[in-house]
Protein backbone atom coordinates (compact mmCIF):
# COMPACT_ATOMS: atom_id res chain seq x y z
CA UNK A 1 0.00 0.00 0.00
CA UNK A 2 1.19 3.56 -0.72
CA UNK A 3 0.93 4.72 2.89
CA UNK A 4 3.03 1.78 4.11
CA UNK A 5 5.86 2.73 1.75
CA UNK A 6 5.69 6.39 2.73
CA UNK A 7 5.49 5.53 6.41
CA UNK A 8 8.50 3.20 6.19
CA UNK A 9 10.63 5.85 4.42
CA UNK A 10 9.65 8.57 6.88
CA UNK A 11 10.20 6.27 9.86
CA UNK A 12 13.72 5.55 8.63
CA UNK A 13 14.46 9.19 7.78
CA UNK A 14 13.51 10.56 11.21
CA UNK A 15 16.39 8.86 13.09
CA UNK A 16 18.81 9.02 10.15
CA UNK A 17 18.61 12.83 9.83
CA UNK A 18 20.34 13.39 13.21
CA UNK A 19 22.88 10.67 12.39
CA UNK A 20 23.73 12.40 9.12
CA UNK A 21 24.07 15.75 10.87
CA UNK A 22 26.24 14.11 13.55
CA UNK A 23 28.61 12.74 10.91
CA UNK A 24 28.64 16.02 8.97
CA UNK A 25 29.24 18.11 12.08
CA UNK A 26 31.88 15.73 13.44
CA UNK A 27 33.76 15.75 10.14
CA UNK A 28 33.61 19.54 10.04
CA UNK A 29 35.00 19.85 13.55
CA UNK A 30 37.81 17.44 12.79
CA UNK A 31 38.61 19.37 9.61
CA UNK A 32 38.39 22.96 10.84
CA UNK A 33 38.78 22.68 14.62
CA UNK A 34 36.90 24.73 17.20
CA UNK A 35 34.32 27.00 15.56
CA UNK A 36 34.20 30.77 15.89
CA UNK A 37 30.99 32.80 16.25
CA UNK A 38 30.03 32.22 12.62
CA UNK A 39 30.71 28.49 12.96
CA UNK A 40 28.52 28.32 16.04
CA UNK A 41 25.67 29.91 14.10
CA UNK A 42 26.13 27.34 11.33
CA UNK A 43 26.06 24.51 13.87
CA UNK A 44 22.92 25.92 15.49
CA UNK A 45 21.26 26.38 12.08
CA UNK A 46 22.16 22.83 11.04
CA UNK A 47 20.79 21.26 14.21
CA UNK A 48 17.70 23.46 14.06
CA UNK A 49 17.01 22.41 10.47
CA UNK A 50 17.57 18.74 11.31
CA UNK A 51 15.19 18.83 14.26
CA UNK A 52 12.59 20.78 12.31
CA UNK A 53 12.68 18.24 9.48
CA UNK A 54 12.73 15.39 11.98
CA UNK A 55 9.72 16.76 13.87
CA UNK A 56 7.83 17.37 10.62
CA UNK A 57 8.60 13.84 9.46
CA UNK A 58 7.54 12.38 12.80
CA UNK A 59 4.26 14.33 12.68
CA UNK A 60 3.57 13.12 9.14
CA UNK A 61 4.40 9.55 10.17
CA UNK A 62 2.08 9.86 13.16
CA UNK A 63 -0.72 11.19 10.97
CA UNK A 64 -0.29 8.39 8.45
CA UNK A 65 -0.03 5.73 11.14
CA UNK A 66 -3.04 6.86 13.16
CA UNK A 67 -5.13 7.14 9.98
CA UNK A 68 -4.20 3.64 8.81
CA UNK A 69 -5.80 0.45 10.12
CA UNK A 70 -2.42 -0.98 11.22
CA UNK A 71 -1.76 -1.71 14.85
CA UNK A 72 1.96 -2.18 14.18
CA UNK A 73 4.30 -2.10 11.20
CA UNK A 74 7.53 -4.12 11.25
CA UNK A 75 10.32 -3.08 8.88
CA UNK A 76 13.08 -5.62 8.30
CA UNK A 77 16.18 -3.99 6.81
CA UNK A 78 18.58 -6.93 6.61
CA UNK A 79 21.33 -8.23 8.84
CA UNK A 80 23.60 -5.88 10.71
CA UNK A 81 26.06 -8.55 11.82
CA UNK A 82 26.13 -12.33 11.64
CA UNK A 83 28.37 -14.87 13.31
CA UNK A 84 28.25 -18.66 13.43
CA UNK A 85 24.62 -19.23 12.57
CA UNK A 86 23.25 -16.21 14.41
CA UNK A 87 22.55 -12.83 12.96
CA UNK A 88 21.69 -9.47 14.43
CA UNK A 89 18.91 -8.13 12.25
CA UNK A 90 18.07 -4.47 11.70
CA UNK A 91 14.35 -4.30 12.39
CA UNK A 92 12.20 -1.26 13.09
CA UNK A 93 8.88 -1.64 14.89
CA UNK A 94 6.44 1.19 14.35
CA UNK A 95 3.42 1.24 16.60
CA UNK A 96 1.40 3.89 18.41
CA UNK A 97 3.91 4.22 21.22
CA UNK A 98 7.00 4.48 19.00
CA UNK A 99 5.37 7.07 16.72
CA UNK A 100 4.40 9.13 19.76
CA UNK A 101 7.94 8.88 21.11
CA UNK A 102 9.38 9.94 17.72
CA UNK A 103 7.30 13.11 17.82
CA UNK A 104 8.05 13.80 21.48
CA UNK A 105 11.81 13.22 21.14
CA UNK A 106 12.22 15.34 18.03
CA UNK A 107 10.20 18.26 19.42
CA UNK A 108 11.85 18.28 22.84
CA UNK A 109 15.41 17.90 21.57
CA UNK A 110 14.74 20.60 18.99
CA UNK A 111 13.54 22.97 21.72
CA UNK A 112 16.56 22.13 23.88
CA UNK A 113 18.91 22.76 20.97
CA UNK A 114 17.28 26.09 20.18
CA UNK A 115 17.57 27.42 23.70
CA UNK A 116 21.01 25.90 24.36
CA UNK A 117 22.60 27.95 21.59
CA UNK A 118 22.25 31.12 23.66
CA UNK A 119 23.51 29.58 26.88
CA UNK A 120 26.50 27.76 25.39
CA UNK A 121 27.71 30.58 23.16
CA UNK A 122 31.55 30.66 23.25
CA UNK A 123 31.76 27.81 25.75
CA UNK A 124 34.45 25.17 25.22
CA UNK A 125 31.90 22.32 25.20
CA UNK A 126 29.62 23.90 22.58
CA UNK A 127 30.35 21.47 19.74
CA UNK A 128 30.50 18.43 22.00
CA UNK A 129 27.04 19.24 23.40
CA UNK A 130 25.45 19.53 19.96
CA UNK A 131 27.19 16.38 18.72
CA UNK A 132 25.95 14.37 21.68
CA UNK A 133 22.46 15.84 21.39
CA UNK A 134 22.26 14.80 17.73
CA UNK A 135 23.48 11.32 18.62
CA UNK A 136 20.94 11.05 21.46
CA UNK A 137 18.10 12.20 19.22
CA UNK A 138 18.92 9.48 16.69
Amino acid sequence: MFTDAVLSWIALAVPLLPVGAFVLLGAGVLRWGRPDDRGERVIAALTGAVFTLSAAGALVAAGIFFASPHRALVLHRGAWFSAEGYSFDVTFLIDRLSVTMMVLTSVITGAIGRFSFRYLHREPGFVRFFLLMLLFAA
